[in-house]
């Protein structure tokens, strides 16, 4: 209880420190040659220049209509608290191989950062996902990654990017078709994603929704998202993970790992799924960990009121995830916590490929 008041009381205090104080300087990519239909790549970071280095906070605006964007990287840290009021739609290169980046807009080294707006981020995924099935003169496909393949995963990007920024708010946006991951976090603390949206089809293959690499802090809220991966995956590193009230729809569900592949990773907690509804997926809630030489922990987990409708797994603790079948368990759990009122849990533990131990979990009552 003491922890989801704590959160709560960050999140209102953040809220009042992005809406009170003086108006933010606005700058408008239209003031700097952007036009409807038009690739906009100069005029945003040159729009992105002005508001971050203005006295104060500053706001940069991308008007409706349709936009081009080639990749861009809005970086920090900026004299004051930043804005970007994205109300269209930008489109990014239809061809992964325009670039030599693996996202497509970055933003680093930001405090007090709000994305918001009503647009929408569309990656044009579709052209990449075919290239994904290793046709076309693609080379032979790495084995630990089921979809990708060698000569194609340097060139995907992700729509978005969110390195080492802190007290921050991304709310009412869509990322749309990504190549690759929708939303990477990396280094990032406090950082809330409200009525956020991810919208692509159940094919399209490592479209995490929204990936969390040693970042705490992390707050998803009331958002709704459909892909063809996890809707949220949560990697090494990563403390005080909050996830409330989101659709997962056609993927994997939401996903803890793969951990235990890297000598002296740091150790997964806090993490807390609650009132939540996962449909249409190939798995509901899981953890799955390399059985690799060097280790790890997981613990403090809390799945509960969790509503799955057509899930073929609701849930998985995978110790197992290796693709030769050739190690040992090292990552170990502590306090993992299933909960749901109505509804009776099935608890997949997989230990081996050949072995599968199902566990049957009584419904806990209120």
């Amino acid at each position: 209880m003491g922890s989801k008041v704590h959160v709560c009381a960050a999140y209102l205090v953040l809220l009042f420190a992005f809406t009170s104080g003086a108006q933010p300087n606005t700058f408008d990519v239209t003031k700097y040659g952007a036009k409807e239909g038009s690739d906009i790549t100069k005029a945003l970071l040159s729009a992105w220049k002005g508001a971050c280095g203005a006295a104060g906070s500053g706001k940069v605006v991308i008007p409706k209509g349709k936009y081009s964007l080639g990749v861009v990287d809005l970086l920090g840290p900026c004299k004051g608290a930043m804005h970007l009021q994205v109300e269209g739609t930008l489109v990014a290169p239809a061809k992964a191989s325009q670039h030599r980046k693996n996202s497509w807009v970055t933003l680093r080294y930001l405090d007090r950062l709000t994305v918001f707006g009503g647009g929408a981020f569309d990656g044009q995924g579709e052209i990449a996902w075919q290239r994904e099935s290793c046709g076309g003169g693609c080379k032979k496909a790495l084995p630990v990654l089921r979809f990708l393949c060698v000569t194609v995963l340097s060139k995907l990007y992700q729509n978005l990017r969110f390195d080492f920024v802190t007290n921050s708010i991304v709310e009412d946006v869509t990322s749309i078709d990504s190549k690759q991951f929708h939303v990477n976090l990396l280094g990032s603390k406090n950082l809330t994603f409200q009525r956020f949206s991810v919208k692509a089809p159940g094919h399209s293959p490592n479209t995490d929704g929204i990936h969390i690499g040693r970042s705490e802090e992390i707050n998803i809220i009331d958002s709704n998202i459909m892909t063809g991966d996890d809707c949220i995956s949560i990697g090494r590193g990563s403390r005080q993970v909050q996830i409330t009230n989101v659709r997962c729809g056609h993927g994997h569900g939401i996903s803890i790992g793969s951990l235990g592949k890297y000598e002296k990773e740091e150790p997964v907690s806090g993490i807390y799924v609650k009132n939540c509804t996962i449909y249409d997926t190939d798995n509901g809630v899981r953890i799955k960990t390399w059985p690799a030489l060097h280790g790890g922990s997981v613990s403090n987990i809390q799945f509960e009121d969790i509503v799955m409708q057509n899930v073929s797994n609701p849930i998985i603790i995978d110790q197992m995830y290796c693709p030769h079948n050739e190690c040992n368990r090292k990552v170990t759990f502590q306090f993992l916590f299933f909960h749901n009122k109505k509804e009776n849990l099935y608890i997949w533990v997989c230990y081996n490929y050949a072995k599968i131990l199902r566990l049957f979990a009584d419904a806990i009552k209120s």
